[in-house]
């Protein structure tokens, strides 16, 4: 007697794929649009170099930094690596039930941080630890450059992707608390010592062209931004 009763599914089930590794399977038709030449990033970025004072930006860096740091250090340390999970829990939602809004989220943060990278060894800053060791990061520098900062850059393209979905100015409704979160996750790269300031302008600034260019391709702009706006104005209707 067989005592295996197995299950005999037809394929897998869509639902548990993660939606990081599904919108990777689009970056071959998304980044040709997205990628832009150095030149282009040199002149989008280039002043924000020039105009930030290193000593300006290492000021605040230390500015209250064991009160910043009792505050902030948890944070820190959690958003060090995927902070995805953030924004779930700003827009109450889980990839099972929002898979197309995790899936905008996904491909924005890899989008982002590709083009980040590009743009990081572009410039070549050095990090904030290299310039002043005495800051003592509470976090490993990573083995990168400095600007943008591909944090500030992620949150902020995972924002603006967001509020377009939903027809929100991003001063207002659920736009300003997108906003607030970006704020305060290329803050906390700040914070954390592993960052300039003008690393993170460069990131918001850097975000707003990738999030404009993301709405540019066919499968952003009539699959997921159509999909996210469904998933959570039917969630926001729906609620009590």
């Amino acid at each position: 007697m067989d005592r295996f009763n197995h299950f005999k599914p037809t394929s897998f089930d869509r639902r548990n794929l993660h939606p990081d590794l599904f919108v990777q399977t689009k970056l071959k038709d998304v980044l040709p649009a997205i990628v832009k030449e150095d030149s282009f990033y040199q002149t989008m970025l280039s002043d924000l170099l020039e105009a930030q004072s290193v000593k300006d930006d290492l000021n605040k860096a230390l500015a209250d930094r064991d009160e910043v740091l009792r505050d902030y250090g948890a944070e820190i340390r959690d958003q060090a690596d995927s902070f995805h999970h953030y924004f779930y829990n700003v827009l109450s939602l889980h990839p099972l039930t929002h898979p197309k809004t995790a899936q905008l989220i996904s491909l924005a943060m890899i989008v982002s941080g590709i083009v980040g990278m590009h743009c990081k060894l572009l410039f070549m800053r050095p990090r904030p630890v290299q310039v002043w060791p005495g800051l003592l990061p509470v976090l490993p520098t990573p083995p990168h450059p400095s600007f943008p900062s591909n944090h500030a850059t992620q949150a902020y393209t995972v924002a603006f992707l967001i509020a377009d979905a939903l027809g929100s100015p991003m001063d207002r409704g659920i736009g300003q608390y997108l906003s607030s979160l970006a704020k305060r996750v290329a803050e906390n790269r700040e914070r954390a010592g592993v960052h300039f300031m003008s690393d993170s302008e460069a990131g918001e600034r850097l975000a707003r062209n990738v999030a404009s260019e993301l709405m540019t391709t066919s499968f952003v702009k009539d699959d997921l931004i159509v999909g996210c706006k469904e998933e959570l104005l039917h969630f926001e209707n729906a609620a009590p």
